[in-house]
């Protein structure tokens, strides 16, 4: 299956989500589905890649025991895979929420979609400077936010939510 699609995934995952902006404002038009499509499109890809490499780097060993336990394949993947791949994908997901938010406000500023993107481009086009600083303070102030709790989310599943020094 891996390699049935890698030639699609490394055509399309170069491909900035900003430069099919022209295109899908053609499709959607300056809509709420326009942000969501860019977003998603945008963040599929580091998750994508993310575990890819996640299933690749997988113990060859801690497979094999799994096999000679007789587990199945729906068991080998839960039990063995997922918990080794977890970090990557963890990783992928903080990436891709990073690129999914700066790609949602670019929808706005660029193509018109209604949301935070949008708002901050007629605040500067009505030459309200301070709402529109006080826009993008708030587009920071929510990147950092879901920045920790990704972290969170991360430190609690990969590690159980224990500080790293607990395991030294």
């Amino acid at each position: 299956m891996n390699e049935a699609l890698d030639p699609m995934i490394q055509f399309l995952r170069p491909l900035p989500a900003v430069v099919i902006l022209p295109l899908v404002l053609l499709i959607f038009g300056p809509t709420r589905e326009l942000g969501v499509f860019l977003a998603a499109f945008g963040a599929v890809w580091p998750i994508l890649v993310q575990v890819q490499v996640g299933v690749r780097d997988v113990d060859p060993v801690a497979i094999d025991t799994a096999r000679a336990m007789n587990l199945s394949w729906g068991k080998t993947q839960t039990a063995v895979v997922l918990p080794s791949a977890t970090p990557y994908i963890m990783t992928g997901v903080r990436i891709a929420a990073s690129a999914a938010l700066l790609l949602s406000i670019g929808a706005g500023l660029l193509g018109g979609a209604p949301g935070l993107g949008r708002r901050i481009l007629l605040a500067q086009e009505s030459a309200q400077s301070d709402l529109a600083f006080g826009l993008i303070l708030w587009s920071g102030l929510l990147g950092g936010a879901l920045a920790l709790i990704l972290n969170y989310a991360e430190r609690t599943l990969v590690r159980g939510g224990r500080p790293l020094e607990e395991y030294a």
